[in-house]
This record gives C-alpha cells, sequence and structure tokens, in this order.
C-alpha cells in the first residue's frame, strides 16, 4: 500500500510512496568539504496520480544509499521527513519537499510497470510571470552549435526562435546546456519541432520578457507526451506554417562576448544578473 504524494504533510514520518525520478540534478556549495563541491542532490519524484513534489538528499546521506538513484527510475521511498516548501523559487507547485535522511529505505524497483508517466510539465504563458515556469512553443530559426571567445574563455552558443504561431522570441543558450540543447535538436525530426523549456526563471526587463536558466532548467525537443501533440495540433488549427529556413548555417565569430554568471537558488532570489538563457520578446511580423 503507498501514500499518494499528493496526500504528504508534515505530521509524521512513516510515509510509503512509489515514485519515478523524471529528474536530478546536484546542488554546489563551497564549504561542502569532501564532497566534491556538492551539499547534496535534488530530484523530482512523479507518482501515478501524476502528481509531483521536489525532494532533497544532502550530500552525505547520498553516499549511504543502498544503490544509485538514476533519472527515470521507479523507486519506492519508506519513512522519510517533510517540511513546507517556502520561498518564492518553487520548483513544482507541490506544498510539501521529501527530505531523505539516513532512516529513509530506498528501494528500486527492477520491472517498471509503465503506470507512472516519465515527465510532468506545468505550463503558463509568459504574459502571467510567476517563481519558476515552464514554456512550451515551436522552434525556428535553429542556428546549431558555435563556439565564440569571451573574456573566460571560449563558450558553446546555440541560437533559436520560439514562436505560438503569433509572438516569436529570441533565445540564446551557453555552455553544457547549449551543447545538449544542440543535441536534441539534431535528433528531432517530426516538424515543427516543439520545444519545453523547463523550470526557469522569468522576468520583465526593459519592457521585455527575458528567461534564466538555473541548475534545474532543461530543454527537451519533441517529447514523446500529448502536451507536444497537442501544441503541435493547435498550431495546425491556427495556420501555422513553419518557415523554410528551420537550420541556419550561420557560423558566430570569435568576436569578445561578455558571458552570464550561474546563479544558484540562493544567489538568484539576491542578485539581479541572469544566466545562459536570454529571451527577448518580439512581435511576429
Amino acid at each position: 500500500m503507498f501514500d499518494q504524494l499528493s496526500s504528504l504533510n508534515t505530521s509524521r514520518t512513516n510515509w510509503r510512496v512509489k515514485v519515478r525520478v523524471t529528474r536530478m540534478w546536484p546542488s554546489g556549495s563551497k564549504a561542502s568539504n569532501g564532497n566534491d563541491g556538492i551539499k547534496g542532490y535534488n530530484l523530482i519524484l512523479l507518482d501515478d496520480d501524476n502528481c509531483h513534489v521536489h525532494a532533497y538528499v544532502y550530500a552525505d546521506n547520498w553516499k549511504k544509499l543502498s544503490g544509485p538513484i538514476v533519472e527515470g527510475g521507479l523507486y519506492i521511498l519508506s519513512n522519510f521527513f517533510t517540511r513546507e516548501a517556502l520561498g518564492s523559487l518553487k520548483l513544482v507547485s507541490s506544498k510539501i519537499i521529501i527530505n531523505v535522511s539516513l532512516a529513509t529505505s530506498v528501494e528500486l524497483i527492477p520491472e517498471d510497470d509503465f503506470m507512472i508517466l516519465f515527465h510532468k510539465f506545468e505550463f503558463v504563458d509568459l504574459s502571467e510571470l510567476f517563481s519558476l515556469a515552464n514554456v512550451i512553443r515551436a522552434v525556428e530559426d535553429f542556428e546549431k552549435l558555435s563556439i565564440i571567445g569571451t573574456m573566460f574563455g571560449d563558450r558553446e552558443i546555440v541560437k533559436f526562435r520560439l514562436t505560438d504561431g503569433r509572438h516569436t522570441h529570441q533565445v540564446t543558450v551557453w555552455g553544457k546546456l547549449a551543447v545538449s540543447t544542440n543535441s536534441v535538436f539534431t535528433e528531432a525530426t517530426e516538424k515543427p519541432v516543439i520545444a519545453i523549456l523547463s523550470s526557469t526563471k522569468l522576468k520583465i526587463f526593459k519592457n521585455s520578457v527575458q528567461i534564466s536558466t538555473l541548475p534545474s532548467s532543461r530543454v527537451y525537443m519533441n517529447l514523446d507526451t500529448d502536451i507536444v501533440a497537442a501544441m503541435r495540433q493547435r498550431l495546425y488549427s491556427d495556420g501555422y506554417v513553419a518557415p523554410e529556413r528551420s537550420l541556419s548555417t550561420h557560423t558566430y565569430s570569435s568576436t569578445m562576448a561578455t558571458p552570464i554568471k550561474t546563479l544558484s537558488l540562493k544567489e538568484l532570489s539576491e542578485k539581479t544578473s541572469t544566466e545562459m538563457l536570454d529571451v527577448v520578446e518580439e512581435t511576429s511580423a
């Protein structure tokens, strides 16, 4: 018998849930001596009720888990603490965060019954800015991966546009995220290519919409999910026609560009600088 993620509260610790790890990434800290600069690990967990929750494992506890946790894996978690999700930078809408402690049992389920989805996204329109957002749009004018010189050395970069058929947003992606974005776009064959940008920070700056990536951000292209099919069908219904220029052969020069510092969640709440992914909203011609 399993508890549903939607039923979690802070009243007890003898919870038992069956979940899929849909995303995971480390949190760094300069003070994390002996852990290679890693303070802990973040997990996004999803259950068969399509509810997702953010979980956190401190680095010392991570090392003592009975086995490795992998993205996409199915697990049973038993006996864990829960706390309220505070602050403006919540990764999912759930009001509870799971804390995996030394008392927590993490059991891998080797045979996947596929009753739990591999992804879940909560979308908002770019006009409805909130703490962290997922954005879905069609990709246009993708300029393949290139490397440009910056004052801190060479950096990978890709550029493309996102559109809902009415408005277009210019996107620039830097660093490792640019490499993975280029890879998933290259593998996407069905047109128009539909992109999902997950866990991004949205804000208004100088009368334009900007999106900044965090360590938790991902870029997906043509993900095999109903929301992508629905977005493509909506574009077709609205009479959208993808431009012929779907892939640019433009080569970037080595002109010096100013890189943008990567921000942790804590730093982002204290600073205004942005990292990797800047989106400027434009009105479609």
